[in-house]
């Protein structure tokens, strides 16, 4: 409980003895990794407290982006959808976002820990030429990464990529 009332003397906004009392009585520690949150109304005010916890002061990763793995499931998910697909403008919008999304779901299952995800997939017709294709981030050379795919059959190429962008 000292705790609890430290918290609201340093981070509450002018509250009477009563509602003092009410929040220090009604208030629970709850574990490390959830916020307690206790809203009061009084007129047209509202005040929040909010648990604020230290810095953790770690920099790497406990679960750091793994490009093999990445890499297979964007072969899985490519090979699977666009192995004897067509190129048909209308539609390939369409299914660029989709495995995109998909591609990004199944990334996010996959629990990496402190890392923001982008995902590219493009689709081009075949028709004898060549395509370049850039990206360009600031890029962290330590913790950030990308896995990248590419397929071909005789009516498309496509790329598909996953940049894992590492966030403190």
């Amino acid at each position: 409980m000292e705790i609890i009332s430290e918290e609201i003397d340093r981070y509450s906004l002018q509250l009477s003895e009563d509602e003092y009392s009410e929040a220090k009585e009604e208030l629970t520690i709850p574990s490390v990794d959830v916020p307690l949150e206790k809203l009061k109304s009084s007129g047209d005010k509202q005040w929040a407290k909010v648990v604020r916890y230290m810095n953790t002061y770690r920099l790497e990763s406990k679960r750091p982006f793994n490009v093999e793995h990445v890499t297979a499931l964007l072969k899985e998910v490519l090979t699977r959808d666009l192995a004897t697909a067509h190129y048909e403008p209308n539609n390939m919008t369409k299914m660029c976002v989709n495995l995109a999304g998909e591609i990004r779901n199944k990334v996010k299952q996959l629990n990496y820990d402190r890392y923001k995800l982008v995902c590219l997939v493009q689709i081009v017709e075949k028709h004898r030429q060549s395509v370049l294709s850039t990206a360009r981030f600031l890029w962290d050379t330590d913790r950030d990464s990308y896995a990248v795919f590419s397929m071909n059959n005789a009516h498309i190429a496509a790329m598909g990529c996953v940049f894992g962008i590492y966030y403190e």
